[in-house]
């Protein structure tokens, strides 16, 4: 696990914690949170959620947002990222409407915010994930129905996945309130 130490609010390093904190022994999970608030360190996340037609990650400059550091960012593709896909991809990428694009940033952060309610036990997260899931069946209908361009069967099974997720966490979210296992 990465972490950052941290001066005056500035990110001063980042690595392992083992090579951070030589000297120091910790459980097989890494420090705690306690010792990292203890000797001024933050959590290091190297994922943010993104549209992968529309956009990437990009090494950056570490940076504080809430509890964690980051070391990523993202930006949009460039025109050279977009020649670099293959014929299919391009052309999944240019047919692509923006009600689609729209579908899936909705899904993504409806999904995302879902998650963490399910995490914080609230049953606000039941139609979060319910608008996630309806922005990935829009974004699939926009994606391999209206297209007109065969995805294949590596981007079908991705997307598959994606929805079988979606249903997923929609399916836990209801059995969770009827459990009472959140409020």
């Amino acid at each position: 696990m990465n972490i950052a130490l941290i001066d005056n609010g500035q990110v001063t390093a980042v690595g392992d914690y083992r090579a951070l904190f030589p000297q120091t022994s910790f459980p097989p999970d890494g420090p705690s949170d306690e010792f990292l608030a203890a000797n001024s360190a933050m959590k290091v996340n190297v994922w943010l959620p993104y549209d992968q037609m529309t956009e990437k990650l990009a090494a950056c400059p570490p940076y504080i947002d809430g509890d964690w550091v980051y070391t990523v960012e993202v930006i949009p593709l460039t025109p050279e990222d977009i020649a670099a896909m293959d014929q299919t991809q391009q052309a999944l990428y240019n047919s692509r409407p923006a009600w689609a694009v729209a579908a899936t940033a909705l899904a993504v952060w409806a999904g995302a915010a879902g998650c963490i309610g399910l995490i914080l036990r609230k049953s606000w997260s039941l139609p979060l994930l319910l608008v996630s899931l309806a922005g990935v069946a829009v974004q699939d209908i926009g994606l391999f129905v209206l297209s007109g361009v065969d995805a294949g069967p590596a981007v079908m099974g991705m997307q598959g996945v994606v929805l079988l997720i979606a249903i997923g966490l929609v399916v836990l979210a209801r059995k969770a309130i009827a459990r009472r296992w959140i409020a």
